[in-house]
Protein backbone atom coordinates (compact mmCIF):
# COMPACT_ATOMS: atom_id res chain seq x y z
CA UNK A 1 0.00 0.00 0.00
CA UNK A 2 2.86 2.37 0.79
CA UNK A 3 4.41 1.84 -2.65
CA UNK A 4 1.10 2.69 -4.31
CA UNK A 5 0.91 5.95 -2.34
CA UNK A 6 4.42 6.93 -3.49
CA UNK A 7 3.55 6.20 -7.10
CA UNK A 8 0.37 8.28 -6.96
CA UNK A 9 2.21 11.11 -5.17
CA UNK A 10 4.88 11.14 -7.85
CA UNK A 11 2.24 11.12 -10.55
CA UNK A 12 0.25 14.01 -9.00
CA UNK A 13 3.22 16.40 -8.83
CA UNK A 14 4.93 17.22 -12.11
CA UNK A 15 8.73 17.33 -12.16
CA UNK A 16 8.85 21.12 -12.00
CA UNK A 17 6.59 21.14 -8.93
CA UNK A 18 8.74 18.53 -7.20
CA UNK A 19 11.79 20.71 -7.89
CA UNK A 20 9.99 23.74 -6.43
CA UNK A 21 9.19 21.73 -3.31
CA UNK A 22 12.82 20.69 -3.13
CA UNK A 23 13.95 24.28 -3.61
CA UNK A 24 11.43 25.61 -1.09
CA UNK A 25 12.88 23.38 1.62
CA UNK A 26 16.30 24.98 1.18
CA UNK A 27 17.97 22.00 -0.45
CA UNK A 28 17.65 23.38 -3.97
CA UNK A 29 20.41 25.91 -3.43
CA UNK A 30 22.89 23.21 -2.39
CA UNK A 31 22.06 20.63 -5.07
CA UNK A 32 23.31 20.53 -8.64
CA UNK A 33 21.48 18.49 -11.25
CA UNK A 34 23.74 16.17 -13.24
CA UNK A 35 21.75 14.09 -15.66
CA UNK A 36 18.79 12.75 -13.74
CA UNK A 37 20.48 12.99 -10.34
CA UNK A 38 20.80 15.79 -7.83
CA UNK A 39 24.28 15.99 -6.31
CA UNK A 40 25.13 18.09 -3.26
CA UNK A 41 27.35 21.01 -4.24
CA UNK A 42 29.72 20.28 -1.37
CA UNK A 43 30.29 16.70 -2.55
CA UNK A 44 30.85 17.82 -6.13
CA UNK A 45 33.42 20.44 -5.10
CA UNK A 46 35.17 17.88 -2.89
CA UNK A 47 35.31 15.31 -5.71
CA UNK A 48 36.63 17.84 -8.23
CA UNK A 49 39.26 19.18 -5.85
CA UNK A 50 40.41 15.65 -4.99
CA UNK A 51 40.67 14.82 -8.68
CA UNK A 52 42.80 17.90 -9.19
CA UNK A 53 45.00 16.96 -6.23
CA UNK A 54 45.43 13.41 -7.55
CA UNK A 55 46.48 14.69 -10.98
CA UNK A 56 48.88 17.23 -9.44
CA UNK A 57 50.42 14.57 -7.21
CA UNK A 58 51.03 12.35 -10.24
CA UNK A 59 52.71 15.22 -12.09
CA UNK A 60 54.81 16.06 -9.03
CA UNK A 61 55.79 12.39 -8.60
CA UNK A 62 56.85 12.35 -12.25
CA UNK A 63 59.01 15.45 -11.74
CA UNK A 64 60.61 13.94 -8.64
CA UNK A 65 61.18 10.62 -10.41
CA UNK A 66 63.11 12.05 -13.35
CA UNK A 67 65.21 14.62 -11.43
CA UNK A 68 65.60 16.74 -14.59
CA UNK A 69 62.84 19.05 -15.72
CA UNK A 70 63.50 18.42 -19.42
CA UNK A 71 63.13 14.64 -18.99
CA UNK A 72 59.91 15.09 -17.03
CA UNK A 73 58.60 17.43 -19.75
CA UNK A 74 59.40 14.81 -22.39
CA UNK A 75 57.51 12.20 -20.39
CA UNK A 76 54.53 14.48 -19.85
CA UNK A 77 54.44 15.54 -23.50
CA UNK A 78 53.13 12.12 -24.55
CA UNK A 79 49.29 12.05 -24.51
CA UNK A 80 49.28 8.38 -23.52
CA UNK A 81 50.81 9.24 -20.17
CA UNK A 82 48.08 11.79 -19.49
CA UNK A 83 45.46 9.14 -20.32
CA UNK A 84 47.11 6.87 -17.78
CA UNK A 85 46.93 9.64 -15.19
CA UNK A 86 43.25 10.22 -15.96
CA UNK A 87 42.50 6.48 -15.78
CA UNK A 88 44.16 6.22 -12.38
CA UNK A 89 42.34 9.31 -11.11
CA UNK A 90 38.96 8.03 -12.33
CA UNK A 91 39.53 4.64 -10.72
CA UNK A 92 40.38 6.26 -7.39
CA UNK A 93 37.42 8.65 -7.62
CA UNK A 94 34.98 5.83 -8.41
CA UNK A 95 36.21 3.83 -5.44
CA UNK A 96 35.80 6.88 -3.21
CA UNK A 97 32.30 7.47 -4.55
CA UNK A 98 31.13 3.89 -4.12
CA UNK A 99 32.64 3.75 -0.64
CA UNK A 100 30.32 6.68 0.17
CA UNK A 101 33.13 8.97 1.33
CA UNK A 102 31.27 11.97 -0.08
CA UNK A 103 28.05 11.33 1.85
CA UNK A 104 27.05 14.05 4.29
CA UNK A 105 26.29 11.62 7.11
CA UNK A 106 29.77 10.11 6.78
CA UNK A 107 31.48 13.51 6.79
CA UNK A 108 30.19 14.28 10.28
CA UNK A 109 31.78 11.13 11.78
CA UNK A 110 35.59 11.25 11.47
CA UNK A 111 36.10 7.60 12.41
CA UNK A 112 33.65 6.37 9.80
CA UNK A 113 35.18 8.73 7.26
CA UNK A 114 38.66 7.28 7.89
CA UNK A 115 37.40 3.70 7.60
CA UNK A 116 35.61 4.46 4.34
CA UNK A 117 38.65 6.27 2.90
CA UNK A 118 40.95 3.36 3.76
CA UNK A 119 38.48 0.91 2.25
CA UNK A 120 38.33 3.04 -0.91
CA UNK A 121 42.12 3.06 -1.09
CA UNK A 122 42.21 -0.73 -0.84
CA UNK A 123 39.50 -1.11 -3.47
CA UNK A 124 41.29 1.22 -5.87
CA UNK A 125 44.62 -0.59 -5.37
CA UNK A 126 43.01 -3.96 -6.09
CA UNK A 127 41.10 -2.59 -9.09
CA UNK A 128 44.21 -0.94 -10.53
CA UNK A 129 46.28 -4.08 -10.05
CA UNK A 130 43.64 -6.15 -11.87
CA UNK A 131 43.46 -3.61 -14.71
CA UNK A 132 47.25 -3.46 -14.96
CA UNK A 133 47.50 -7.25 -15.04
CA UNK A 134 45.01 -7.70 -17.87
CA UNK A 135 45.91 -4.53 -19.81
CA UNK A 136 49.62 -3.85 -19.23
CA UNK A 137 49.65 -0.95 -21.70
CA UNK A 138 47.77 1.31 -19.25
CA UNK A 139 50.03 0.83 -16.26
CA UNK A 140 52.27 3.60 -15.02
CA UNK A 141 55.83 2.59 -15.66
CA UNK A 142 59.07 3.74 -14.22
CA UNK A 143 59.90 5.66 -17.36
CA UNK A 144 63.07 3.85 -18.37
CA UNK A 145 62.28 4.41 -22.03
CA UNK A 146 62.27 8.16 -21.53
CA UNK A 147 65.71 7.96 -19.93
CA UNK A 148 66.95 6.05 -22.94
CA UNK A 149 65.46 8.49 -25.41
CA UNK A 150 66.71 11.72 -23.88
CA UNK A 151 69.50 10.61 -21.58
CA UNK A 152 73.13 9.65 -21.91
CA UNK A 153 72.32 6.33 -23.60
CA UNK A 154 70.95 8.16 -26.65
CA UNK A 155 74.20 10.10 -27.02
CA UNK A 156 76.33 6.92 -26.95
CA UNK A 157 74.62 5.47 -30.04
Amino acid sequence: MLVQEKITAAATYPASERFRLLHRNGYGRTLIKIGAHYVPRRSLILALSESLLLMLSLVLATAVRFHHLSTAQDYLSHPGNWLRFVFMTLTCQLSLYYSEVYEVRVASNRGLQLVRALAAMGISLVALSIFYYFVPAIRLERGARVHLIGGEDAQRR
